[in-house]
């Protein structure tokens, strides 16, 4: 499955050859991305385009674990981390927000995400309801 990620210039060249060493190993093929035509002041270190929905639906538990250590590690190895990382879905534009911090419970609960019942985004994590929902 393939998917375009672009990075923010404060992740250094080793940082996302780690970061997407590690998508890799979650199933992902990562196709060239562009540095340095993001948005100024973007809230995010990256941004992970794919088809959200198949991904979702046929990762694994490795594949889980997989992304959720990509962004974890690339949260740790960034000295001025933002607070974010995205998946955004190719086809519908749907975004969900991956905080740095976010529990085990909120990877798991991405395998039964069903975007096609949110017509806006960003999603966020509920962390006092436990579920993704619109920001």
């Amino acid at each position: 499955m393939d998917a375009e990620v672009q990075f923010s210039d404060e992740v250094t060249d080793d940082q996302a050859s780690s970061f997407k060493d590690n998508l890799r190993s979650a199933g992902l093929d990562i196709i060239p991305e562009t540095r340095g035509a993001l948005i100024e002041a973007i809230p995010w270190l990256v941004l992970i385009s794919l088809p959200m929905q198949s991904f979702l639906s046929s990762a694994g538990e490795d594949a889980y674990q997989a992304l959720r250590n990509a962004v974890r590690d690339l949260f740790r190895a960034t000295v001025q981390a933002r607070n974010s990382a995205i998946l955004e879905d190719d086809s519908s534009g749907i975004q969900v927000i991956l905080e740095s911090d976010l529990p085990d419970d909120a990877y798991q609960q991405l395998r039964d995400l069903d975007l096609r019942q949110f017509s806006v985004g960003p999603l966020i994590y509920d962390r006092n309801r436990h579920c993704w929902r619109p920001e």
